[in-house]
């Protein structure tokens, strides 16, 4: 044992880093946006910016992208094995993987709004402001 790691981990670590698979900065420090992407995440990446494009809503206001609010990324997941066909069984993800992948590379611009605000009237609107106890004078400064 070697600084509390077994020799097999060790040596694991070794032919990765030889691989090319783990980049380590200085300290040895493992650097997480270096790692070479598999084919299933860049499949995964691919589909979902693919049904984002088709999909989505861009906002006017923000650099965001709102898919339909009824929608849960489980069943985007669904979704995405059901367009698989037979010969790309071997492109499948976990439930898990799907959600890491959607964490770390679409949170930043890609929603799904718990309400969608593009959907709602100008009565629905007025209603639920006066549901919160805005008057029609205050509608201005707060709309939703």
């Amino acid at each position: 044992m070697a600084y509390g790691i077994s020799y097999g981990y060790l040596f694991d670590c070794r032919q990765r880093a030889l691989e090319g698979r783990h980049h380590f900065v200085h300290g040895l420090t493992y650097e997480e946006n270096n790692r070479k992407c598999s084919l299933k995440r860049e499949a995964v990446k691919a589909w979902i910016q693919r049904y984002a494009d088709e999909q989505g809503q861009k906002q006017p206001d923000k650099r965001e992208v709102h898919l339909s609010d009824d929608l849960t990324i489980d069943e985007l997941w669904d979704e995405y094995n059901e367009s698989l066909s037979d010969a790309d069984t071997n492109k499948k993800v976990s439930l898990s993987y799907w959600y890491k992948i959607f964490d770390q590379d679409f949170s930043e611009w890609l929603k799904i709004p718990k309400c969608n605000r593009f959907s709602q009237c100008d009565i629905c609107a007025s209603i639920k402001l006066l549901k919160k106890g805005l008057s029609k004078s205050q509608k201005g400064t707060h709309y939703f």
